[in-house]
């Protein structure tokens, strides 16, 4: 009779044991493959929101003209055709689209875009730029160990904002005590002379200088009141400077002797001349730094 008992009690001391055996192993793969499946789903990177820019495209020009994003970002551009189709060309990334621009930023720099569509007389006048930053020129603000030296006087300050221009900025001038000078030898009657100077404030300004059928030497903004904004600038034909965002004309003989409308705006009508050279004061051209 005992031996029976004791391999009664044997048989159901290995049933428990395989028991306890059977539920580690029934529940313990659950937990590794919950792990596992938080792990993975931790490594799953997230997808870039999109940055969407809208732009308003008109006869001849772009609002904004120019945009800025950060290398890496992806980017819908949703263009408003205000009057006839115009859309948006930006051939250096191979990019055109009509209604609608969806990229992704991959290559730092300064693009041009351009009318996609012939839309009349300005249309080869019609422009904006695209500015790629990289990402590691995000950390340009932060402090750094030693003070900025700035070499070049000419060169805008680090804190000076992105300044676009797409007209004519031809010879750069250097200004020194507050003026700056420029030889009478290169004018010819009745022929604009274009420039650029960056003031004190870190502005650049665009300018050109004509001499007069009397001999007088005359300075205007390279910009007018009206359509500033689109930053194009004037062009020389014949005798008469013409916008090249609206394509209004401006006889040269009335240069820099009329405020307002679609003129290139007075910086002086009458230079100051000296020793050979026409004197153009930094007071002067801050008269018209708002208009850049």
């Amino acid at each position: 009779m005992k031996p029976k008992i004791i391999l009664s009690v044997g048989i159901v001391c290995a049933g428990v044991v395989a028991l306890l055996i059977f539920r580690g192993n029934l529940f313990q793969p659950a937990n590794i493959n919950s792990t596992s499946q938080k792990t993975a789903a931790s490594e799953i990177p997230k997808e870039q929101p999109i940055k969407e820019i809208n732009v308003k495209a008109f006869k001849f020009g772009y609002e904004p003209n120019v945009i800025k994003v950060v290398k890496g970002e992806r980017i819908k551009i949703n263009i408003e055709n205000a009057d006839v189709l115009h859309g948006i060309r930006i051939p250096d990334l191979g990019l055109s689209g009509n209604e609608v621009l969806e990229f992704t930023a991959n290559q730092a720099g300064e693009f041009t875009w351009y009318c996609a569509n012939t839309c009349g007389e300005g249309h080869r006048s019609m422009q904006g730029k695209l500015i790629v930053e990289d990402q590691a020129a995000q950390g340009l603000n932060q402090p750094s160990a030693q003070p900025l030296q700035i070499q070049n006087q000419n060169k805008q300050p680090a804190n000076q904002p992105v300044q676009v221009f797409f007209g004519d900025k031809r010879e750069n001038l250097i200004l020194k005590d507050d003026i700056v000078e420029i030889p009478v030898t290169v004018f010819e009657s009745q022929k604009a002379r274009f420039y650029n100077v960056v003031l004190a404030s870190g502005k650049t300004v665009y300018f050109f200088v004509v001499r007069d059928k009397d001999g007088k030497y005359r300075a205007a903004a390279n910009a007018c009141q009206v359509c500033f904004q689109q930053k194009k600038g004037f062009r020389q034909e014949g005798n008469e400077m013409v916008c090249n965002n609206c394509g209004n004309r401006y006889p040269m003989e009335k240069i820099a002797t009329e405020k307002g409308g679609c003129n290139p705006a007075p910086i002086s009508p009458n230079l100051e001349l000296k020793d050979g050279k026409i004197i153009v004061k930094q007071s002067e051209l801050e008269g018209v730094a708002g208009l850049f």
